[in-house]
């Protein structure tokens, strides 16, 4: 799958040079349905190397419509958000940097859906969900010193999810519909260095590093224990080095490896449970190479091992939905392996149909054979009591993708194009998991007088005959957006931002195969927001 990165904000990105604070006002309106943001943002510095950012948000929305006039009960929700940011940066040119931060996020919903997706009629419930994460951060670039690139990352990270007052307590015995509580509790540290060498025509960069984690799985109802949320510790130690070596500024050759110990421990209350640790590890190489300015080609093959997790180890069931067993732990789960193979080009144009103008074109094959892919059990008539999750002995996924984007001074274009595959190569039937083809194209216009831009945009799927849901086979569609951004920078409205748009404006009725609900009908944004500097 791959990795998302977050970083937030610093409040000197809200800051110009010499400013010593400043505060923007936003808000946003969508008309699908009475949709609301308001957001507060306030930057401070004290002098030039301490510094504090704060921000809150509230954000409501009702339940949406469908381009076919459904409302997808579930969708509706307040929350409320904030992050509080110090930064302090010392040393030589001020290079070190220590960050402090605290975001939260909080939703309280009384009477709402218990099923938030897939509309599966299990009534209604009072959920809380807060989530909150606390982050200090140690940066040393040292820039004079090619031994020394440090970041030290320590965090800790709380979510909660309480639900009561279920509309179908009375009538059923499932704990489903128990008062109950659930959370993840999970301590995290990182820590890595590059060292820089170079030489006559080459570079290179070795990275080492290592990263500790330990998270809490609770759950805590008034029936007991919780099969199908079971309770326990995960503890994974990793280490990695990665070396980049770039020869003449035209080959980059970038071996890398990372080892993972893993250890769960379930709780005492599930029946026949026993602790789990295994090594998984993890090797690669990718090069590229660079022929000139316009074409260079890139390739990789990388070897990736994945550990079950307490849930897919130790989730069981009773009978229901289907089911007229139940299903209990899976201990004999295998680790998941891939071998994965990766190959393509890339292409460059500059001054190609106006001056300064810009084109890239990057296409990207790739071919993953997996063994022992973890899938949730299959009912096909057993009589007994069978494992909540298998393996799937062998299974492929391959495909191509394509991104492409021009840029000049008053046009822009953008396009991305996915084709996927995948196939349980023991019994041929596809994966179930893989999302359909498609096209995402943009198309813009600038007035850079004005500080104006404007254009559509596209989504393009098509039909496929596996989904996430039974729901099958998925009908393709077309998507079509406009939009507009206005940020002038002189006269009254200076330090204004203003973005439109109308999206699905042919109120097009669609799914997206791995979703559980139709997408949003037709929908008007509005965004204004306003900087106030000093």
């Amino acid at each position: 799958g791959g990795v998302i990165n977050f970083t937030t904000k610093d409040a000197e990105d809200y800051l110009e040079p010499g400013e010593k604070g400043a505060v923007q006002l936003k808000t946003e309106y969508n008309s699908n349905v009475a949709g609301i943001l308001g957001s507060l943002t306030g930057a401070f510095a004290f002098n030039d190397q301490t510094s504090v950012l704060v921000n809150g948000n509230v954000r409501s929305q009702q339940n949406y419509v469908t381009g076919s006039g459904e409302t997808i009960k579930g969708s509706e929700f307040v929350s409320f958000s904030g992050l509080g940011k110090i930064t302090h940066r010392f040393g030589e040119a001020n290079e070190q940097a220590l960050r402090l931060s605290y975001s939260r996020w909080q939703s309280d919903a009384d009477d709402t859906e218990y099923s938030q997706t897939g509309s599966l009629g299990f009534g209604t419930i009072d959920r809380e969900v807060t989530d909150q994460t606390v982050v200090l951060a140690y940066e040393n670039p040292a820039s004079d010193n090619p031994w020394l690139d440090l970041n030290v990352n320590l965090s800790f990270s709380d979510t909660s999810v309480t639900q009561s007052d279920s509309s179908n307590a009375a009538t059923s015995t499932s704990q489903l519909y128990d008062d109950a509580e659930y959370g993840y509790r999970t301590y995290s540290a990182k820590i890595d260095n590059t060292f820089e060498t170079s030489g006559d025509g080459f570079e290179n960069f070795l990275t080492l590093g290592g990263q500790l984690s330990y998270q809490q799985r609770t759950a805590d109802a008034t029936s007991g224990a919780i099969d199908f949320h079971p309770e326990g510790t995960d503890t994974k130690f990793g280490f990695f080095a990665q070396n980049e070596f770039v020869w003449n500024d035209r080959l980059t050759l970038i071996p890398g490896v990372r080892v993972d110990v893993v250890n769960i421990d379930p709780d005492s209350a599930i029946s026949g449970a026993s602790s789990s640790s295994d090594v998984a590890f993890s090797p690669k190489i990718a090069a590229l190479y660079k022929f000139n300015d316009t074409l260079s080609v890139f390739g990789s093959i990388a070897h990736t091992e994945r550990m079950p997790t307490l849930d897919e180890i130790f989730s069981t069931s009773g009978p229901g939905r289907g089911w007229p067993i139940s299903r209990g732990v899976s201990l004999d789960l295998e680790k998941e392996t891939s071998n994965n193979f990766e190959a393509g080009f890339a292409v460059s144009f500059n001054d190609l149909l106006a001056e300064n103008d810009g084109l890239q074109i990057k296409t990207t094959g790739f071919y993953n054979i997996l063994d022992n892919l973890i899938t949730s059990n299959t009912y096909t008539g057993q009589t007994s009591t069978v494992p909540y999750y298998v393996n799937v002995d062998k299974a492929k996924i391959l495909g191509v993708e394509i991104e492409g984007a021009y840029e000049s001074k008053y046009a822009f274009a953008s396009m991305s194009f996915s084709r996927i595959f995948g196939e349980d190569t023991e019994t041929g039937e596809n994966l179930s998991t893989i999302p359909a083809t498609t096209l995402g194209a943009t198309l813009g216009a600038r007035l850079p007088d004005y500080n104006l831009d404007f254009g559509w945009r596209g989504t393009f799927a098509e039909s496929i005959v596996s989904g996430a849901t039974s729901e099958g086979p998925f009908a393709g569609y077309a998507v079509h957006d406009i939009f507009a951004n206005w940020t002038p920078d002189e006269g009254r409205f200076e330090d204004w931002v203003l973005r439109a748009s109308v999206e699905n404006i042919f109120d097009k009725r669609y799914r997206a195969n791995l979703s559980g609900d139709d997408g949003k009908g037709r929908t008007f944004k509005l965004t204004m927001a306003k900087q106030f500097s000093w």
